[in-house]
């Protein structure tokens, strides 16, 4: 399973490497997440079927644009589905917007911390199933 955190501010993205690999769980999993402020660039690396994804990512992107338009959060949610629908897709910011390409919302504001993200980051493959995720992240209002 691909991992990708995409946030717009790199010092997120080091807090997120930091509780990953200083925390009780599969601290080696750093290695394996590809971390960018590029949704461009994540959009790349998304695999397709039949292998999967999870992709935590904020919902704005400053100054980022695809095919000549801002690109939000939502927008790529929808991309990322389309290149593989089986890709779980996280929106964590601090205002978790719900679309139909986000599969959970985890608000910045209420619990979502980096201990979150890197505990949904670490976990196995099999627990990202609609009924083991609901049990092991409540913190994520998932869909």
């Amino acid at each position: 399973m691909k991992r990708i955190v995409v946030q717009k501010y790199t010092y997120e993205l080091r807090l997120v490497k930091e509780a990953i690999k200083f925390g009780p769980l599969n601290p080696e999993t750093v290695d394996e997440v590809f971390f960018t402020i590029d949704p461009n660039l994540a959009i790349e690396v998304v695999p397709e079927e039949p292998e999967t994804a999870l992709i935590i990512s904020c919902q704005n992107f400053p100054g980022a644009e695809y095919n000549g338009v801002d690109y939000k959060g939502t927008d790529f949610a929808a991309d990322v589905k389309r290149r593989n629908p089986r890709a779980v897709f996280i929106a964590w910011s601090e205002l978790a917007r719900r679309a139909e390409a986000v599969d959970g919302g985890l608000s910045k504001l209420d619990g979502g911390t980096v201990e979150v993200v890197a505990r949904v980051l670490t976990a196995e493959e099999g627990d990202y199933t609609p009924e083991r995720r609901r049990e092991l992240f409540p913190e994520i209002d998932w869909a």
